[in-house]
């Protein structure tokens, strides 16, 4: 446990590059459509929210076992991560994949 420790520093560095690959990610999306064809971009922007959101429940779940110390101080923060982003993950899974046609 003291590996994993080191290896991801703290629970706020491992939020921060999350949402920085999400933010990343997401401001790269929109360029594809000079490349690629536009509707292929909306689906992978959907895809790519749907990572996202997955990710953040692995990383919210992730923080309250690696760094309990953490997580019995600031147990609200792990408690709205998960609920924000497990209402959006089944938000998205209840979207038809033709929505935007």
């Amino acid at each position: 446990m003291d590996k994993i420790r080191q290896i991801l520093g703290s629970p706020a560095a491992v939020y921060g590059w999350s949402i920085g690959f999400f933010v990343a990610v997401f401001f790269a999306l929109p360029f594809l459509k000079y490349v690629i064809d536009e509707a292929l971009v909306i689906k992978l922007s959907l895809l790519s929210v749907k990572y996202f959101t997955a990710l953040l429940l692995v990383v919210s779940l992730l923080t309250s076992i690696v760094f309990f110390d953490w997580f019995s101080r600031y147990w609200y923060i792990n408690l709205l991560v998960f609920a924000v982003a497990a209402l959006v993950l089944v938000r998205l899974y209840m979207l038809p994949y033709n929505i935007y046609y």
